[in-house]
């Protein structure tokens, strides 16, 4: 999927793997537009009955502050209205 997740499909159970362990696997803008777009996949796809999320040693440690603080200096907005089609999730998530 990316250099900051992936996400594998085996027997009906949707992996979503951080790979980021180095950094704790830290939160980015980039990485929220990655996650949503993970568990979109996963809700679209009928074979997927569960996703568990897991990060290694670390799941995560929160947000990139020193990211977020580049990105807002870019000009981002904290918060993005572009995830409102997502529905609440059928798929279950672990």
């Amino acid at each position: 999927m990316s250099d900051l997740m992936r996400f594998d499909v085996d027997n009906g159970v949707g992996v979503l793997r951080f790979t980021q362990p180095a950094r704790r696997n830290p939160y980015s803008l980039a990485f929220v537009d990655q996650f949503i777009a993970a568990l979109d996949v996963a809700q679209r796809d009928d074979a997927v009955r569960a996703v568990v999320m897991t990060g290694g040693n670390y799941f995560s440690s929160g947000g990139d502050l020193v990211g977020f603080r580049s990105e807002i200096a870019k000009g981002a907005r904290a918060t993005s209205v572009s995830y409102t089609h997502l529905t609440l999730p059928t798929t279950p998530y672990v």
